[in-house]
């Protein structure tokens, strides 16, 4: 309010408080529009963010482009006369030739990761992974404020999905690439893994993913057992209910998400508040059974998992190493 009345008074406007009130109602529409925030620190990720990478890797489109070029042609098994067809039909075909495409990615992924050092592909992708859950969960939580500025409409929940599913799809592709990292990377030797190598790395492991699935729809009967090679090797497919029903569908659901979570953020500027116990929360039942099923209960659980956060934050690190020694030390 104060800069609208200075800058009304530096144009000599004669009514500064009427004109003001008026220019603040246009300015501002609702207590929720807010372009930067001053939240209190409710989480181990909010004391330690800035230590992660700056940028997210993503899917990049020129990476994921050269990964399927040629794709469905190595796959497709030629006929004795050395030709091949560029159509595969019958749930039991394309599902081994999925298969097929598949077992190439993983190989290609194998052959890639071979090169690189175990701990810095290890620390690489989980901090990849990490700042994709840290960005998701910075939209949910700013998800009032982005509402208040560009209004609950159709262009800014598209832009919020579309937003959310780069982040899913990258920590997705980043988790598949741990796992393959920690059993194929060699321990004590090795090139460091770069950004540029996570890109082409994250677009091949995407489309294990995505081919899949694509396996599992064809043969569950929710998409037709047909699919067709592109002269440069894509893999098309005929999906009208997907593109119909199923991403609508949870399009809508992750804007109606969005929405629904939006009143929470008032939250963030308050204290957190500390739970010293759980066991009110949970029927007697199910923590009998986690307590026989895990060897220490819930609240055991949840001081090992702040134990290690304040080792975090002791150490100003999202992401940090801790010989099995220093961790029992720790306990």
């Amino acid at each position: 309010m104060n800069v609208v009345r200075a800058f009304l008074t530096l144009v000599e406007e004669e009514n500064v408080n009427g004109k003001a009130d008026e220019l603040l109602q246009k300015i501002v529409e609702n207590k929720d529009a807010r372009s930067f925030h001053f939240f209190h620190a409710q989480h181990f990720i909010d004391y330690v963010r800035d230590t992660l990478p700056k940028k997210l890797v993503e899917i990049d489109a020129i990476n994921d482009g050269i990964a399927k070029l040629g794709l469905g042609w190595r796959a497709l098994k030629r006929k004795s006369d050395g030709s091949s067809e560029n159509k595969i039909v019958g749930r039991k075909e394309c599902n081994k030739f999925l298969r097929d495409v598949v077992d190439i990615l993983i190989s290609e992924l194998s052959e890639m990761l071979s090169k690189f050092n175990r701990k810095s592909a290890f620390l690489k992708l989980v901090a990849n992974c990490e700042k994709a859950s840290a960005e998701e969960d910075h939209w949910e939580r700013t998800s009032a404020a982005v509402l208040g500025l560009h209004g609950r409409n159709e262009k800014t929940i598209n832009t919020y999905v579309e937003q959310t599913s780069k982040f899913a799809g990258a920590g997705i592709a980043s988790r598949v690439l741990i796992e393959m990292a920690l059993c194929i990377c060699p321990l004590d030797k090795g090139e460091l893994l770069s950004d540029i190598e996570i890109s082409k790395l994250i677009a091949r492991a995407s489309l294990v993913v995505r081919y899949g699935g694509l396996s599992d729809a064809i043969r569950f009967n929710a998409l037709p057992p047909e699919l067709h090679i592109s002269a440069l090797g894509d893999i098309l497919f005929k999906d009208d209910f997907g593109e119909m029903v199923v991403q609508p569908m949870l399009s809508q659901a992750s804007g109606d998400k969005f929405i629904s979570r939006a009143p929470r953020q008032a939250r963030n500027y308050d204290d957190p508040g500390i739970v010293k116990s759980t066991k009110g929360s949970f029927e007697e039942e199910f923590w009998d059974v986690w307590l026989e099923e895990m060897g220490f209960n819930l609240d055991e659980a949840r001081n090992i998992i702040g134990m290690l956060e304040d080792q975090g934050i002791d150490q100003h690190k999202a992401i940090f190493e801790l010989k099995r020694s220093e961790f029992f030390d720790l306990y």
